[in-house]
């Protein structure tokens, strides 16, 4: 009995022994094993970080870029609508401006804080400001074009024939001023425009005229709005 409870202690201490040597090497495997795939999980997780700092430096540059070209292009937006806007006033044409669904005859003053960028009312819904016929042909536009239109038929009329008078007017008018000649003689084709300059064409070729009517000093100007209003009157 004795050898059979030897044998037993004897396979049961081989069997712990041998156990151990396996429990010690599988732990040691398992330790490199985890070490192992800790180190890939590093170096992936440095790729990712580094692959996330890459995008998110080329999402901020892209959005930068797209908000300088936005800023960009309200301020071209503005700068073309300024001067329509400075030639509607010269010209005394009429304005319209759509505010909360409600069209509303404006004044430059009202209209410029709207369209000027540096304006604390600046509001980039209106993208276009448009020259029409009539007020009729203003209602049709939509609602972010700003529209401007001859105020008066009879005082159109009278800034066309005051234009056309200044023109018309030789070298040898503009030398009896006392202090001499006070411009050059100015010719239509030098505009891209022709004789005579009807209120069509101060709609329809706003910019051609915007640059006659800035070839005239500012008294001629003044004296073309005075013949402007005789035709009011009759």
């Amino acid at each position: 009995m004795s050898q059979y409870v030897l044998g037993f202690i004897l396979v049961m201490v081989t069997g712990f022994i041998a156990l151990s040597v396996y429990h010690r090497a599988y732990l040691r495997d398992l330790r490199k094993r985890m070490f192992y795939w800790l180190r890939v999980y590093a170096k992936k997780r440095r790729k990712f970080i580094l692959l996330g700092v890459v995008v998110a430096i080329l999402a901020s540059a892209t959005a930068i870029i797209v908000r300088r070209n936005i800023i960009e292009a309200q301020h071209q937006r503005a700068y073309v609508m300024m001067d329509q806007l400075w030639y509607s006033n010269e010209m005394w044409f009429d304005l319209r401006i759509v505010i909360d669904g409600e069209e509303v005859l404006s004044s430059f003053h009202a209209i410029r804080n709207r369209i000027y960028t540096e304006s604390p009312d600046f509001t980039p819904y209106f993208t276009e400001m448009a020259f029409v016929h009539s007020q009729e042909s203003a209602a049709a536009l939509p609602s972010n074009i700003i529209a401007s239109w001859p105020r008066d038929c009879n005082w159109a009329y009278g800034m066309a024939a005051g234009i056309n008078w200044a023109v018309s007017r030789d070298e040898a008018d503009l030398t009896c001023f006392v202090q001499g000649q006070i411009r050059d003689v100015i010719c239509f084709t030098d505009f891209g425009l022709s004789y005579p300059l009807t209120v069509a064409d101060m709609v329809d070729y706003w910019e051609e005229v915007s640059a006659l009517w800035q070839a005239f000093p500012q008294f001629e100007r003044s004296a073309i709005r005075r013949l402007a209003a005789t035709y009011t009157q009759s």
